[in-house]
Parts: C-alpha cells; structure tokens; sequence
C-alpha cells in the first residue's frame, strides 16, 4: 500500500494535468526561469502536459494545459495548443485561431456536436500521418466535453512561419469518461485511455485508494469510423494514464499504476493478450524515442508532489521526476535523465530531438532541454 505522500504523487503521475490556462496572452517567463548547470528551462507556455516533435525535429507542438490539484480534486479550465520553434527558440500559439484557414472535414465522428473553439482544454496529444498524406493531431479535451478533437496539420515544410491547425471533427464521449491519452489507428480510428468513471473534480481522490491496491478503475478505449467505441480486451487497468503503439498498429502500451509504483504494459491490440511489463515507477506520457525505445516520464517513488498541491500553476513544482527509456522488445529499462528542483520538476512528458531531451510538465509554464547523458545505447 502506498503512503499518503506517495498517493499524492500517484494522482499527478496519472491524472495528469487537466486543466489548461484560461484564454489569455501568454504568461511572461517566471523570475526563476535560469538554467541549472546544464538543464536549460524554456519558459512562457501556459503548460506543456504533453509534446510532440513535428516532422525533422523543427520543433515540438504543445499540449498547454494548466493541472489545478486542491482538496476537492481536479479541475481544468480553457487553454491553447502551441508551437515551439527549436531552431529560433520562438514559440506560437496555434488554438484557438480566430481565422480559421479550413472547415470541418471527415475526420471525426458525424454525430460530433461541433468545433470546441475557445472551450478547448487539451491533455493528451499524438500526431500521426494519414493515409493521404496529411498530418493529423489529435487531442484529448475536456473543456464542455469529454472528446477526442481531430485536427489538420499544415506548413510543416515552412520553416519561416508556424504550422497551422485547422479543426477537422471531433469524437464526444460520454461525460461520465475520464479521458487521458489518445495514438491514431490506421485506418482514421483511435485509441484513448479511460481512467475511469468520472464524478467530477473528486474522480481521482476516489479511485487512488483502489489502484493503490491494484484494483482496474480504467481501461482503452477503441473507435474505428463506421463501427463505434468498444472497449480494448486486456487493458482494464488501474488507472490507465499514457498511451503509445507501434508503427505497425498491432501492439500497444499503456501506463499503469499499481501497488509497487507502476509499470508500462505490451498488449497485443488484437487479442488482448499481455506480452509483459516494464516496472516504472508512477509514469505519465509515452513517446518513441529516435533508437526505437520508449521515453516515459516518471515520478520516483521518493518524490514529494505533495509539495506542489495548491500553489498557483505559474509555480514550477520542485517534485522529483526521472525520464525512463523502455525497450519495446525486451522491456528492459535505463533512466536517461533524474531531476529534483528547480527549473522543472513533476515531469509529465519527454520528448528526444538530436541529443537532447525536451520535458514538459504541468507546473511552471516551461520546457526543460536537457542534453542525454553520454552512455546510452
């Protein structure tokens, strides 16, 4: 059983930052934001939960998103999606765009309610190719609904502006999901993490004593367009949180929680079958890293997020975090990068462009680059 401080830390590990910042001017950079030795904040982000690296590592779309954590529980409000250029160091915001460049398309469920627009409140994020060569981003929401938003991703190849994002559809789900994490399917369809049933802000508060003790309070959630949302067999879960799967869309793996800390399971899509799992102690976000492995960020069993809970979200959390590379055959695991304090801390995501490593997390308004450490494979 895990103890009160580490339940803490379990609820940011695997709720994970829901509540983006509310629709204003991007905040300026805190007093703080200096780089520690080599660790290097990138500051201005209303949050940064989750990340991806846009096509030959120019830059990292932004999932900003703003965790408010109190005694009643969780709450999210309105945010952004954002782009930074890691070449210039300037950084956009992409949504919601006031001038939109395209309409609604085909990419969503036809029974979607309409554009979320100034609502939006991101969290999970994942960026995918389609079949006719456009780039798709899609993004968990949870601002006046609980949905999955598609989105048309254009200019990658400009390298003198930022990309664009045009809203595409939407899947909405019932109010009653508590959605996390979503990777694209071939074929147009998805998958999203479910923690849980979803109560209101206590949700989380609720359910920790159950996956402290290892007890399914979630699972994944499958859409395919033209046949619904089922449920994925195999991946009921404590508290499932992020979500990856491979290039061939044949084996997932998903972040859960448990009473030794938790662990990345490999499940094979089709069956359901477990194909094993990674001991990693509370883990968040999932990308693939540039030599095939897994990069999950981690909240190390002596990490104090207790510390963290009710100060403003422009507060970076000094929680220590670790980023945990995952070999997606053997399972076999390396921590690349372990940090406490300032200038981040409670890490939610690592990204790797060239030899560096990008952390977002949902506290401080920052990124951290970090370079890798020398002895990796």
């Amino acid at each position: 059983m895990l103890n009160p401080k580490h339940l803490a830390a379990l609820g940011s590990a695997l709720a994970l930052i829901f509540t983006p910042a509310a629709g204003r001017a991007a905040p300026p950079p805190a007093p703080d934001c200096q780089a520690v030795g080599k660790l290097e904040p990138i500051c201005g982000f209303g949050g940064s939960e989750d990340l991806e690296v846009v096509t030959g590592g120019r830059g990292l779309l932004v999932s900003e998103s703003n965790f408010e954590f109190d005694a009643e529980g969780m709450h999210w409000h309105p945010g952004h999606l954002g782009f930074l250029d890691l070449t210039s160091g300037q950084h956009a915001r992409l949504y919601p765009n006031p001038h939109p460049t395209t309409g609604p398309g085909p990419w969503g469920d036809p029974h979607c309610p309409g554009e979320a627009g100034a609502t939006l409140s991101p969290h999970g994020i994942h960026l995918s190719q389609r079949k006719n060569g456009k780039w798709q981003l899609l993004v968990v929401n949870h601002g006046s609904r609980e949905s999955v938003e598609f989105f048309e991703v254009s200019g990658l190849t400009d390298k003198s502006a930022p990309p664009r994002l045009s809203w595409r559809g939407c899947l909405a789900l019932e109010p009653t999901r508590l959605l996390n994490d979503v990777v694209a399917l071939p074929g147009g369809g998805l998958l999203v993490t479910d923690m849980g049933h979803n109560t209101g802000p206590g949700m989380l508060l609720e359910n920790l004593p159950k996956a402290s003790r290892g007890e399914n309070t979630g699972r994944v959630l499958r859409w395919r367009p033209g046949r619904g949302v089922d449920e994925v067999p195999g991946t009921d879960a404590p508290l499932p949180n992020g979500l990856q799967i491979d290039r061939q869309g044949r084996t997932i793996f998903v972040a859960a929680s448990g009473p030794d800390g938790g662990e990345i399971r490999k499940i094979a899509l089709a069956s359901g079958k477990g194909l094993g799992a990674a001991p990693v102690p509370h883990p968040d976000n999932i990308s693939w890293g540039p030599d095939g492995r897994l990069l999950v960020s981690s909240l190390p069993l002596d990490s104090d997020f207790a510390a963290c809970i009710g100060q403003p979200s422009a507060q970076p959390c000094p929680a220590a975090f670790q980023v945990v590379a995952v070999d997606p055959a053997s399972l076999a695991t390396e921590t690349l990068l372990r940090h406490q304090g300032l200038p981040l801390g409670a890490s939610t995501v690592a990204v790797q462009v060239g030899r560096h490593l990008y952390v977002g997390s949902f506290a401080g308004g920052r990124i951290l680059k970090a370079p890798l450490p020398g002895k990796t494979r």
